[in-house]
């Protein structure tokens, strides 16, 4: 009897973690939207001297995150780079987006590419 109620306890768990990563990749689209990309994850990660520029960027819907801006569209200003993100291939297997390398990378290659 105690093995069963151990079964049914598992089996209830699971459904419930399966439902709840049904529900992440879901609304993947708002997630992608609170980092600063479009509904599909395609962002732009803005290096440079963006300062005199953020209210620009969050016109465009541009967001801040940690280090940078993320814009939904291609930002073009002098002194600044954007380079292109894929959110959508970093989510991991739970729904959940691991993307804080692959955008301190394009940080850095924008800043590379205005020295």
């Amino acid at each position: 009897m105690l093995e069963k109620m151990r079964e049914e306890d598992l089996r209830t768990r699971d459904e419930r973690e399966s439902r709840e990563i049904r529900e992440r990749m879901e609304n993947l689209s708002k997630e992608y939207k609170r980092f600063g990309c479009d509904e599909n994850g395609i962002g732009f990660v803005l290096a440079g001297n963006t300062y005199p520029v953020k209210d620009q960027i969050k016109a465009i819907g541009g967001k801040w995150y940690i280090w940078c801006w993320i814009a939904p569209t291609e930002f073009v200003s002098d002194g600044v780079k954007a380079v292109r993100i894929d959110l959508s291939q970093h989510v991991n297997e739970y729904g959940v987006i691991v993307a804080d390398d692959a955008i301190f990378d394009a940080m850095q290659e924008g800043k590379e590419s205005l020295k």
